[in-house]
């Protein structure tokens, strides 16, 4: 009996032993795919020693700003700001982190700077996170090698400048809540062909798509009242222009220089002011299409008067 007993109880203990041991196991993995998931989601976590955890590389400059891989960041009012980048090692594909937890502290990006990019020529692509709301002035500013880029819904506003000169970019999406795009944002990305103007945008600044010379064809939503001068200026590829009905201006050389433009459709019930909107043009050879109930109105009216054709739409 005593043989027994005693062989009960060894069972028993390695049964035991194999349950502690298996969580034991199962809550390394749980860490782990804890952490893997994190990284995943741009959650950086830096450790007692200093260092990142994962594939990141972690560098602390002084008490508010870090490099993390070869971008810059400053703690500013509660939340980081990109600032910056390694100017020496930044190259091809890159993304911003959502979250940096350092010595206690739980920190989101929010913010892109000021001129943070500007001049990284060997930049060909960006993920932003959905913790950020606003792209500051010339934030990617002369970013040549920059092929594409996604706004996230998150971006509320997109500074003067963002992509100034960007003459790589071909594709661009801008998230569904940004409200304004300041001026010159877009100025010169030569290679732009098609850009999709979201319904949340209510005011497009000065000179926005000013020498975007690949630009074929744009649809501006109805949430827009005005536009601004120069907006479309030099797009040289553009041949058809949607206006929508909620635009009551056009400002100066909105159009100039666009040497393709063949088609206008301008749905406002009254004929919004344009002025000089479509300077140098040869307006002769121009067709508008506007609602049928303000067809006269258009054609008693300057500058729309002077298209060679003005065409009744049922739209």
């Amino acid at each position: 009996m005593q043989c027994v007993a005693q062989g009960l109880y060894m069972v028993y203990m390695i049964r035991h032993l194999y349950f502690v041991f298996a969580m034991a196991v199962l809550a390394v993995v749980n860490i782990s795919c804890s952490g893997d998931d994190e990284e995943s989601r741009g959650v950086v976590t830096i450790d007692d020693n200093g260092n990142a955890i994962g594939e990141h590389r972690f560098t602390q400059i002084d008490a508010t700003n870090f490099y993390v891989d070869d971008i810059r960041y400053t703690v500013v009012e509660g939340n980081l700001h990109v600032t910056g980048y390694d100017r020496e090692h930044l190259t091809g594909a890159a993304s911003i982190i959502t979250t940096l937890k350092y010595k206690g502290w739980v920190k989101n990006v929010t913010i892109i700077g000021e001129d943070a990019f500007r001049g990284c020529e060997a930049l060909t692509s960006i993920g932003i996170p959905q913790s950020v709301t606003e792209i500051k002035a010339g934030a990617f500013s002369g970013c040549v090698a920059l092929t594409s880029v996604s706004i996230p819904n998150s971006v509320k506003s997109l500074r003067r400048d963002a992509f100034y000169g960007c003459s790589g970019l071909t594709s661009v999406t801008i998230g569904n809540s940004v409200i304004s795009i300041g001026g010159w944002a877009f100025f010169g990305c030569t290679s732009l062909t098609s850009i999709t103007i979201p319904k949340s945008v209510t005011t497009l600044g000065v000179d926005v798509f000013n020498g975007c010379t690949g630009l074929t064809s744009v649809t501006i939503p109805e949430s827009v009242n005005s536009i601004e001068s120069s907006v479309f200026s030099g797009c040289t590829s553009l041949t058809s222009v949607v206006i929508p009905r909620s635009v009551k201006s056009l400002g100066v050389d909105v159009f100039s220089g666009c040497t393709k433009l063949a088609e206008v459709y301008c749905y406002a019930p009254t004929p919004p002011k344009a002025y000089s909107a479509f300077d140098e043009l040869d307006m002769s050879s121009l067709v508008l299409y506007v609602p049928a109930e303000s067809i006269d109105d258009y054609r008693a009216n300057y500058p729309w008067a002077g298209f060679g054709s003005i065409v009744a739409t049922g739209k």
